[in-house]
């Protein structure tokens, strides 16, 4: 059975992050290379209020290789904009 998923939601809230802005560049670049750009997917990923700065190049490294990233440490607002049409 083949599926189409469009939208997904990442709850990182419990993860503790140890990372740098060349891991968060590498995790994009594998993104890129399967071509989830390509597909339209929307992405949200939710993370603890302490790792925001972490988040942020994980962000901004997918938003360069126009892949539809956004982190959020609110759930709601999370939830609008992976549903959002």
């Amino acid at each position: 059975m083949s599926r189409n998923i469009s939208r997904v939601l990442v709850d990182d809230r419990v993860v503790s992050m140890q990372i740098d802005a060349h891991d968060a560049s590498l995790l994009a670049d594998s993104m890129e290379d399967a071509g989830l750009q390509a597909r339209g997917l929307r992405i949200a990923c939710i993370h603890a209020p302490e790792y925001s700065t972490v988040y942020r190049l994980f962000e901004t490294g997918h938003q360069s290789r126009s892949l539809n990233f956004r982190v959020f440490s609110d759930k709601a607002a999370a939830l609008e904009w992976v549903l959002a049409d």
